[in-house]
């Protein structure tokens, strides 16, 4: 089975054609609630939608820090949790964003 991910330079093409890529919800505004909330959902749904989104660099350094990462390169970076598809996080040009990827992580 081969597994299609994105590169970096098709992630970027696909960032620069959209005019303003929303900034989704802040860091604060989501863990206000608590992951019980309303945002905290939101929030999911949208970084497992497979669309880049934007976030702030709060959101950013959060998720960096939950767990290790999958795979770590300057500021991109993979996140799952488990058997799960792989988030990949980045920044470009001061900006920070997220898309859920097609690749799957097996777990450690």
């Amino acid at each position: 089975m081969t597994v299609y991910c994105k590169t970096y330079n098709e992630l970027m093409e696909t960032i620069e054609k959209r005019n303003n890529p929303p900034v989704l919800l802040g860091h604060d505004e989501v863990f206000r609630e608590g992951i019980e909330g309303k945002q905290w959902g939101k929030f999911i749904k949208a970084m497992y939608s497979g669309a880049p989104i934007e976030i702030d660099d709060a959101m950013y350094y959060r998720w960096l820090e939950i767990l290790p990462p999958v795979y770590q390169f300057g500021w991109q970076f993979g996140f799952a949790e488990g058997s799960e598809h792989i988030v990949d996080f980045w920044k470009h040009d001061g900006r920070f964003y997220c898309q859920k990827t097609e690749l799957i992580f097996l777990g450690a």
